[in-house]
């Protein structure tokens, strides 16, 4: 079919060329006769004498002073405009005959020699004279003629020939509709009409007609062919349907399966989350549960009678179970923010006392390290903020113990961590407290500072082996500061240390209150320092007190106001004491005569006045609260609490004394080291124990007893304390006494968020958490104290002890309050929290992790009080000839007897040591061990007048900081000091038997 319609198509070929050809001859004939027309362009006659006057001047000028080329260029494009003139230039030389210099016709005109218009044979000639200053130059002679126009001239035949050509052209297309167009548009319309009966039935095994001619016929074809590709989709679809609906079906049957599992997987997550807590609080108490007799214990043992070494220990014992605490803490922390489960109890609090503390806590730590830690508290921050106090504390003691962990100090740089706070913004309602930690230690580069928040993350794996730790601390400090809206950054780069940033919002708590604002009202105060950051920092805490403040730099400038009345001085010891106590000594008649006060900042590390009128204030690091209140105990303003007197555990109230005064307290506990520490503690407190084995046994006591106040542990064989504190409750209640309800503490090693709301809704009056402090302890009990209204005037005091001697008196250490406003006689290091130490006996403390300063001085404690040294029998020869100058002694003991029998104790003790790690090193060949002992050795043998072993330590470090030595020649310089050592150590062992 399809090559029937192409043979239908070629028989109309020759007849439409033909046909073609005959039309398109038959037009081009007719077209070639008819008739030519030409445009013309006719142009108005111009006036030719105006044109001719107006070119004459100009044409003048030129010929006579351009030449005639340039005359010739103005008459061609006069031409130029207008065609049918023509112009003709003569040149007069007033001589002869005037010369043709230029025509534009070859027709020339002659010239007449006067100005003239005449019409000649249509033609229109003007004569324009040309003069230049009244002289003839030539003649410009126009002629304009009148073009010719040309009619065209028409033929019949052309007219015929079009028509013809026109009838032949319709007749030609009349046929073709008929034979072509008309037959196209049949097979068209059948086929559009089979194609529309196919759409509308959607009967795809139906198929087009395909025998149509011109060309249709492949059309049909490919329809039928796209049909039948439809039907194969429409089949192939319906399978794909009924497979998707299987599908479907086993799918969802699969959804129903995985939800079941989803169910139970999440069951079991959330009983694994349970298991997890309940773990972590089991392993709470069971780990704190020693820890409370370890760190017990130790509060114990350090209200006994120690010497500094002693203490020294003591004190490691003691940070080191807190340190394990804190980690604890810190995984119990994590557990509850990975659940969601950590809230935020907002109160209101001292931020400047929340920073102190954190910085009192880690001082010791700084000091180890030899680092300068700063403090710099705004004195405008309200005391009465409410928020988190415990996690704003936490948050600010992981940023700066990390600060302090990872800063170092050499011989190069002095390290320093800074912990200031500032207001960075403020409403009536709230404020915003930007909180800063600064060190310059070793830094962290971009990408440690891109993990540094995340979980079990450390700068890097070195730092971890090098310094420890869990990796939670800052992940910790980013999630609390963000349950307290706040934000946390920090900036650091690898050798120029860090700094942490967080900012944090609080309210207010009624009224905006601050502390000692302008409580001084003008009262005179000079400050002198070198130091120009502390010397800031006290000018801002003194104006902001109201004093008139003075700033003295110089020694010279002393003079000014040594002798105004009642000029209140602040001295800067931090950074060495010789030169304060030479400026001291120099001040102590204008103190007398003008009623004047000193405050010295300094490291309780030594004093060597005795004054009424010098206040020495521990200002490592230097606390906003304890500077503010020294000054007002100077000035008169404010009158501090003096310390309780030591303790003893072995005299305490028996049980019928205790029950006499209302202060025997029921301890049920099951285990024995608690037991016994607890006991130990409440007996030092002032208080009769009897104590229970469990919750059973102890309801039974009670019942017999009708005890006050009541210690339970919560978890405990045979009965719980819950149980226990239920019962008594509900026997109680029915009892006819009205005191018949005891007061209740829940002691317990469970941490976690929720214990303390479980006891107190059991019950309980109040909540303590192991390990016990005695602090906490008795601060607990004075509440109890508090509410039943039995509380004397003073506080629970121990039962009378016999006195013992006057050196043992003196060497038990006091204990210090809490109140910010404690006056500090303590001679023992850990009990300097609030550093002010009353003005009649100056307190010399000592750090025996760091003996020596950088200028040498030592740092002792002197508390003993032995006999003179006349009082000892020495032979004179000996003294003469002694390896100890007791001179340079009593220059730092200020003749002592009691300061140099206790230098002489500490003397041996640290020597020892430092004897013994020398002896290693040599061993060893370890010459940097050897200079840093020898260092040692040197300062503290000087300080007590051992001057040939400092003689000889100093030779040693400096011999080995000049070159390598051998073995022998380290073995010969050992032995050398060795000799003297042993003349310097037995000489003060016999003065020490003398002694005692």
């Amino acid at each position: 079919m399809e090559k029937s319609s192409q043979a239908q198509i070629k028989g109309f070929v020759p007849l439409f060329v033909f046909i073609t050809l005959i039309i398109t001859s038959i037009a081009s004939f007719g077209a070639y006769l008819w008739p030519k027309q030409t445009n013309t362009v006719v142009h108005s006659q111009p006036d030719l004498a105006l044109q001719a006057q107006d070119l004459a001047a100009p044409l003048s000028n030129t010929m006579m002073k351009l030449g005639y080329n340039y005359a010739k260029q103005m008459l061609t494009s006069v031409k130029a405009g207008n065609p049918n003139i023509d112009a003709y230039l003569y040149a007069d030389s007033g001589m002869g005959k005037p010369s043709l210099v230029f025509q534009s016709n070859d027709t020339p005109v002659a010239p007449i020699k006067q100005r003239t218009k005449l019409t000649i044979d249509g033609q229109v000639i003007v004569h324009q004279p040309l003069t230049l200053d009244d002289i003839p130059v030539g003649e410009l002679v126009l002629v304009y003629s009148e073009p010719k126009v040309e009619v065209p001239t028409s033929n019949p035949l052309s007219y015929v020939l079009i028509v013809v050509a026109l009838i032949l052209t319709i007749g030609f297309a009349l046929f073709l509709k008929k034979q072509i167009v008309g037959k196209l548009a049949k097979e068209l319309k059948l086929l559009n009409s089979e194609l529309e009966h196919l759409i509308s039935k959607k009967d795809y095994d139906v198929h087009v007609t395909e025998q149509l001619s011109f060309g249709l016929s492949g059309t049909a074809i490919g329809i039928n062919a796209l049909i039948n590709q439809i039907r194969d989709i429409i089949k192939g679809n319906k399978a794909s349907q009924n497979e998707l609906r299987q599908l479907q079906t086993s799918l969802e049957t699969e959804v129903q399966a995985r939800t079941l599992a989803l169910e139970k997987a999440t069951l079991n997550a959330e009983r694994a989350s349970e298991a997890k807590t309940t773990f972590l609080a089991t392993m709470s108490h069971e780990i704190r549960t020693p820890m409370n007799g370890v760190i017990g214990t130790i509060d114990l043992l350090r209200q006994t009678e120690l010497d500094g070494a002693q203490h020294r220990l003591t004190t490691i014992i003691r940070d080191s179970a807190f340190s394990l605490l804190g980690i604890l803490d810190d995984i119990l922390d994590f557990s509850k923010i990975e659940a969601g489960k950590l809230q935020i109890d907002s109160s209101a609090f001292s931020v400047s006392e929340t920073i102190e503390e954190v910085a009192r806590v880690l001082s010791s730590v700084a000091k180890k390290r030899k680092l300068d830690l700063q403090l710099a508290i705004a004195p405008d921050i309200p005391s009465n903020l409410v928020g988190d106090a415990v996690r704003v504390r936490q948050v600010l003691y992981n940023l700066c113990s990390n600060a302090i962990k990872f800063t170092t100090t050499d011989e190069s740089r002095q390290g320093f961590v800074k912990i200031s706070v500032e207001v960075a913004q403020n409403t009536s309602e709230h404020y915003t407290l930007r909180f800063k930690v600064t060190d310059n230690g070793k830094g962290m580069t971009q990408a440690q500072l891109r993990e540094i928040f995340n979980p079990f993350i450390q700068a890097e794996g070195s730092i971890t082996r090098e310094y420890g730790g869990t990796g939670l601390g800052l992940s910790i400090c980013k999630s609390l500061v963000e349950l307290m809206l706040g934000s946390i950054n920090v900036n650091s780069d690898i050798g120029m240390g860090s700094e942490f940033i967080v900012e944090l919002p609080f309210s207010i708590s009624g009224k905006v209150e601050y502390a000692n604002k302008g409580v001084l009202a003008g009262r005179k105060v000079v400050t002198f320092t070198h130091n120009p950051n502390r010397r800031a920092i006290l000018a801002r805490y003194l104006s902001f007190m109201g004093a008139n403040s003075a700033i003295v730099v110089d020694p010279s400038e002393i003079d000014e106001h040594q002798y105004e009345q009642d000029v209140v001085w602040v001295l800067d010891g931090l950074d060495g004491m010789e030169k304060v106590n030479q400026q001291l000594r120099d001040l102590l008649y204008s103190i007398e005569h003008n009623n004047q006060q000193v405050i010295v900042l300094s490291t309780m590390d030594e004093s060597a006045l005795n004054h009424g009128h010098i206040f020495y204030l521990n200002a490592a690091p230097l606390c906003k609260t304890s500077f503010m209140t020294a000054v007002l105990v100077a000035v008169g303003l404010h009158q501090p609490k003096q310390l309780k007197p030591s303790r003893t555990m072995n005299s305490y109230l028996n049980t019928e004394d205790a029950k006499a005064e209302n202060k025997l307290v029921l301890l049920v506990e099951d285990n024995v080291l608690n037991q016994q520490v607890l006991t130990d503690q409440l007996h030092l407190l002032g208080y009769g124990v009897e104590v229970a084995e469990n919750g059973e046994e102890g309801l039974k006591m009670w019942q017999q007893g009708h005890y006050a106040v009541v210690l339970t542990d919560l978890h405990m064989p045979k009965m719980s304390g819950y149980d226990m504190v239920t019962k008594i409750r509900d026997i109680a209640e029915q009892s006819p006494d009205i005191n018949a309800q005891p007061y209740i503490i829940a002691i317990t090693a469970n941490a976690l968020k929720g214990e303390r709301d479980r006891c107190l809704a059991s019950g309980m009056n109040d909540y303590i958490t192991k390990p016990v402090e005695l602090n906490v302890l008795e601060a607990t009990l004075e509440k109890w104290q508090n509410a039943s209204g039995n509380r004397s005037e003073q506080s629970p005091q121990p039962a009378p002890v016999q006195p013992a001697d006057k050196a043992t008196q003196a060497n038990q250490p006091a204990i210090a309050s809490d109140d910010e406003d404690t006056v500090e006689i303590t001679a023992t290091p850990d009990f300097q929290d609030d550093g002010i130490v009353t003005p009649q006996e100056p307190v010399m403390n000592v750090d025996m992790h760091s003996f020596t300063q950088e200028n040498g001085d030592p740092k002792m404690t002197v508390e003993d009080q032995p006999p003179a040294i006349s009082e000892v029998e020495t032979d004179n020869e000996a003294v003469d000839e002694s390896p100890i100058n007791m001179e340079q002694l009593n220059k730092y003991v200020n003749d002592d007897s009691a300061k140099r029998l206790r230098f002489f104790r500490m003397y041996l003790e640290q020597s020892s040591e430092l004897a013994r790690d020398i002896n290693g090193a040599v061993i060893s060949s370890s010459q940097s061990e050897i200079i840093e002992a020898c260092h040692q050795l040197k300062s503290i043998s000087r300080t007590i007048g051992a001057e040939q072993v400092a003689i000889l330590a100093e030779k040693f470090e400096a011999k080995c900081k000049e070159e390598e030595m051998s073995s022998d020649q380290l073995i010969q310089l050992r032995d050398e000091l060795e000799e003297s050592y042993m003349k310097a150590t037995e000489f003060i062992q016999k003065y020490l038997q003398a002694a005692n």
